[in-house]
C-alpha cells in the first residue's frame, strides 16, 4: 500500500461514497480525484475499479451541478459497459439516469432513473436495504422540484425497506426523513 497504490485508491473511492450523501462535498471530490490518479499512474487488476471510480466522481460532479464535466466522466465508460460487473453496471445506469433527470427533468429521465431503480432489484439480495435506498435520487429530486407528496411516499418507502440496514442516527436516514416534509 502507500499513497500510489490501486488499494489506497480503492480505499479513496470509498470515502468519497460515504461523504457523498452531502452535496458537492469537498472532502468527497478531493478523495475521488486522488483514487482517479493514482489509477492513471497505476491501473489496477480490475479495471471494473476505474469504472466505479469514474462513476463516483460524475455523481460527485452531478451534486456539484458541474453536468458537462459528469458527463464527459460517463461517455467514458461507454466503450466499456458491455464488461461492467453487475454492481458497477448498476451504479452507471443510475448515474446516467442522475445526469438526464438534473439536466433535462422530463418524464422519460424519471422512467429512466425507475428503470435503475429496478436494475438494483437484480443486483442486491432481496431484503437489501440498497433496493430502497436507490431510490433516494428519485425523491431527493422530486422533493426538489415540488412534488413533495410524491417523495414523501418514495420516502416513506424508502424507510420500510432501509429498515434496520441504516444506523439510526445516520445523516443519510435523517436526509430521507427530511423528504417526508413539505418544502
Amino acid at each position: 500500500w502507500g499513497a500510489g497504490n490501486p488499494g489506497t485508491a480503492r480505499v479513496l473511492a470509498a470515502q468519497s461514497r460515504f461523504l457523498d450523501w452531502r452535496d458537492c462535498d469537498a472532502e468527497a471530490g478531493q478523495a475521488i480525484d486522488a483514487a482517479i490518479s493514482i489509477y492513471a499512474e497505476k491501473p489496477p487488476n480490475d479495471p471494473d475499479d476505474v469504472y466505479s471510480a469514474r462513476i463516483q466522481r460524475a455523481r460527485w460532479l452531478i451534486s456539484c451541478h458541474r453536468l458537462d464535466e459528469a458527463s464527459t466522466q460517463l461517455e467514458a465508460i461507454v466503450p466499456h459497459v458491455a464488461v461492467l460487473e453487475p454492481l458497477t453496471a448498476f451504479q452507471y445506469a443510475q448515474a446516467r439516469a442522475l445526469l438526464r433527470l438534473q439536466r433535462d427533468g422530463d418524464a422519460t429521465a424519471l422512467a429512466a432513473m425507475q428503470d435503475a431503480e429496478a436494475l438494483a432489484a437484480k443486483v442486491f439480495a432481496p431484503g437489501d436495504a440498497r433496493i430502497a435506498l436507490s431510490r433516494l435520487p428519485r425523491a431527493q429530486w422530486l422533493h426538489d422540484h415540488g412534488r413533495g407528496a410524491e417523495a414523501a411516499k418514495i420516502a416513506d418507502t424508502i424507510l420500510a425497506g432501509a429498515e434496520g440496514g441504516l444506523v439510526p442516527d445516520s445523516p443519510l436516514l435523517t436526509r430521507i426523513r427530511a423528504l417526508r416534509e413539505p418544502r
